[in-house]
């Protein structure tokens, strides 16, 4: 039978690269520690003063402002910080977590009154249009871009932004529902693929500060990739040892991943749809270039990179060079040759229903990656899909367009799934744990 195996991010993991929700500490922490790495980069940017440890002080200040621009924010952030999953408790009196929930609460008890008074009511909009002989279509007596904290006020927000960015640990912080409250006022904001996707659009709009600040995070991260594959290089991956030993000569290997772990433990002929860590392009001509294998150990390849960097960082009018790294925007810009070759290859295949099976391991389906998700839902054949996330299932069936009330719960080796359609399996496990019997059994 022939196979396709398709890896994301999870297949990673175990072996030591991090996932999406954690990687802006990693690379926050990388930037701290690479100090004059990072200069380098910054020095051929011109221009560019941009550091993700210090624009943590711009998001609190940005919070601040979003709290009046809508006058249901405040009351929003006052229901959620009331729910009881959030809400400290007594035993958490006097722990950081409630000094932080009671800064909050308070502030937005204070927004909640000063907004209700900065917003016109019907009397005072029907005299300015009488007197400026105009219609109100602002609705404020001030204009949100000039609200700006004191600095009290946005020292103590960016305190606690600081704290949660950088993963503090529930022991420190008092309680563990600070993830809760990051996902209150963070959201996916300090998510790396989100901030390379907002900074990426300066080349639609002729921002060069916008094009500036992708530059150097692309480089970051592809710096930071190149030294973190050799440090954990050595470490055991056991599922890409597995897939080595059961893939066929005419089985297809397509992964989302940039590094070449998989490679490495002997998959070879590996397809990397989204970018790898051995080339770079220019922006203007989309032509490529190839650069020679990290180095034996994480402080060689920082120095061979200081020195890579004056080559590698062009950036003027008609002269930008980047990562070969596909940022995750819905609509995917052509970005060079290869990845067009490379995306096309995916497409073709996952188009032709090439395979009798597709093995799906560790990827998240999330909607930035609609155009790939698209293909999903167009594959025939029979799809697995491993990942122990267990809102998966749903996610599926929407993808696909079947009815979650179709979802069956079914066994293969003793390992309960759930039964997607008729063609999609999904099996509860992290890549780590996938044995050669359980794949020697999904593809028989």
């Amino acid at each position: 039978m022939k196979a396709t195996f398709i890896f994301g991010a999870g297949t990673e993991y175990n072996q030591g690269i991090p996932i999406i929700s954690n990687l802006a500490v990693e690379l926050m922490s990388f930037e701290e520690n690479n100090a004059e790495l990072c200069t380098a980069i910054r020095t051929r940017l011109k221009g560019m003063r941009f550091r993700l440890k210090s624009s943590i002080l711009q998001d609190a200040s940005n919070y601040f402002k979003s709290l009046f621009s809508d006058t249901r924010k405040p009351y929003l952030l006052i229901e959620q910080l009331e729910q009881d999953d959030i809400k400290p408790s007594k035993d958490e009196e006097g722990t950081v977590y409630q000094k932080y929930w009671r800064f909050l609460y308070q502030i937005a008890q204070k927004i909640k009154s000063a907004a209700d008074g900065l917003y016109l009511d019907e009397d005072l909009k029907e005299v300015i249009e009488e007197i400026a002989d105009i219609g109100v279509i602002d609705y404020k007596l001030i204009e949100d871009s000039h609200i700006v904290p004191s600095y009290s006020i946005e020292r103590t927000l960016s305190k606690i932004f600081e704290t949660i960015i950088l993963g503090k640990t529930d022991k420190e912080i008092g309680s563990p529902k600070i993830e809760k409250l990051k996902d209150i006022l963070l959201g996916d904001k300090w998510n790396v693929e989100k901030m390379l996707a907002d900074y990426f659009q300066g080349f639609y709009q002729d921002n060069d500060n916008k094009k500036k600040i992708y530059a150097y995070l692309s480089w970051l991260l592809w710096f930071y990739f190149r030294i973190k594959q050799i440090e954990v290089k050595e470490n055991d991956n056991k599922f890409y040892k597995v897939v080595a030993k059961i893939i066929e000569n005419d089985d297809f290997v397509f992964t989302f991943n940039y590094t070449k772990l998989a490679y490495l433990a002997g998959i070879e002929n590996v397809i990397h749809v989204h970018g790898d860590l051995d080339k770079y392009y220019n922006y203007g001509t989309r032509v490529g270039a190839k650069l020679p294998d990290p180095k034996s150990t994480p402080s060689e390849e920082i120095e061979n990179l200081k020195e890579l960097i004056a080559k590698l960082l062009l950036f003027d009018e008609n002269l930008v060079n980047l990562p070969s790294l596909i940022p995750p925007l819905p609509f995917k810009p052509i970005l060079s040759l290869e990845s067009v070759e490379n995306y096309y290859k995916f497409y073709n295949h996952m188009q032709s229903n090439d395979s009798n099976i597709c093995i799906v391991v560790g990827f998240s389906y999330s909607d930035v990656d609609v155009h790939l998700n698209m293909l999903f839902r167009q594959f025939n054949g029979k799809m697995i899909h491993i990942n122990p996330d267990p809102a998966i299932p749903s996610v599926i069936a929407r993808m696909k367009g079947i009815s979650i009330e179709s979802i069956m719960p079914t066994f293969i080796l003793d390992i309960q799934g759930q039964q997607v359609g008729s063609n999609d399996l999904w099996i509860p496990l992290k890549a780590e744990d996938v044995s050669e019997e359980l794949l020697k059994a999904i593809m028989q």
